[in-house]
């Protein structure tokens, strides 16, 4: 176990910010904090580097307590959004900072900036100015002063967010390349769902002050424990009904399932959802076309089901706004929510 943390207990401004958070985290392990804002992400990850006092909780690396360790004592480093890289400075000196304060000889310095920069893809960077690079180089200049100074766990909060998507997932995917190279225990604080997703061993999705669920990235999207956590992932679609002898039974289908007799809502996934032309139970409202695929809005009385699938489909007559449909189910694909 690389890190666990048992009871952790945040109060900021008499306000309890965590309740009792607990997590295990295995040597080599990538796991994402994700949740929106005011969730508590950023907080937990700052207790675990010393910045936020705990009110209760142990932080335990690698077997031992360091919830009252100084945090530049810890083995851990933290990148944050706003990188807090010296602009005086070359890059070289960035990245070199703590060695230097650490008393390590200049030639094993400069060896270990070139590995660096090799690494991060900024070789011959070594004597630029930090106000020269763009903001993408700029976050590999961060990560390579973080990675410098040799931690035990290095915690992300939020460090790509302020990047356009392009730059952003080049840059998700260089961590996590590196992180598997170095089998090093990464934390990272995230809203983006698509984010945690790519890049997570287990993602920690947390809500409130607490962690609601914490799962492996297919498990966690396939079988969420809350409606809650499944609406994070994007829009779905409910429907109340009743299940008698594994079917399931609402006002506008029946489906085969294996959940015991009683109340249920049925979540069904935009995506989960197939337009049938040999039907004409819905009318379709709607049609947004979002490049590779489309979103369908249909309705039927007062009832309106969001389906997803591929653009393609624009160039058939049958679906057009107006036009009615049918609908396919695929019945392996829902989650069910006791009411």
């Amino acid at each position: 176990m690389s890190l666990k943390l048992e009871n952790i207990r945040v109060s900021m401004g008499g306000h309890e910010i965590l309740h009792n958070i607990n997590l295990n985290i295995n040597k080599g392990e990538f796991i994402s904090l994700l949740g929106p804002s005011g969730c508590g992400k950023s907080t937990l990850l700052k207790a675990i580097a010393g910045l936020n006092d705990l009110q209760e909780g142990k932080v335990i690396l690698f077997n031992k307590e360091i919830q009252n360790i100084s945090p530049e004592k810890r083995g851990t480093v933290i990148v944050f959004q706003d990188l807090r890289l010296f602009p005086h400075l070359s890059v070289e000196k960035n990245i070199a900072f703590a060695m230097n304060l650490n008393k390590v000889n200049k030639q094993e310095q400069k060896e270990v900036v070139k590995k660096l920069l090799k690494d991060v893809q900024l070789e011959g960077f070594e004597n630029r100015k930090i106000k020269e690079l763009s903001g993408g180089q700029m976050q590999r200049v961060a990560l390579a002063r973080a990675l410098a100074a040799k931690p035990n766990i290095l915690l992300l909060d939020e460090p790509f967010s302020g990047l356009d998507e392009k730059l952003r997932i080049e840059m998700g995917q260089l961590v996590k390349k590196l992180q598997r190279e170095k089998h090093m225990t990464m934390i990272l604080v995230t809203h983006d769902k698509n984010e945690a997703l790519q890049l997570s061993d287990r993602i920690a999705i947390m809500m409130h002050g607490d962690i609601i669920q914490y799962d492996k990235p297919y498990n966690m999207y396939t079988s969420p424990i809350s409606k809650e956590v499944a609406d994070y992932f994007g829009k779905n679609n409910y429907f109340t009904g009743k299940v008698e002898n594994k079917i399931f039974k609402c006002e506008y289908f029946e489906l085969k399932c294996d959940e015991k007799d009683g109340n249920y809502e049925a979540m069904i996934r935009p995506s989960s959802i197939i337009l049938d032309d040999n039907k004409n139970d819905f009318q379709i409202k709607e049609i947004n076309y979002l490049g590779d695929f489309v979103e369908i809005l249909l309705s039927k009385d007062k009832k309106e089901i969001l389906v997803k699938t591929s653009a393609d489909i624009l160039n058939k007559d049958d679906f057009k706004e107006g036009n009615k449909v049918g609908i396919i189910i695929k019945e392996e694909e829902i989650t069910y929510f006791e009411s």
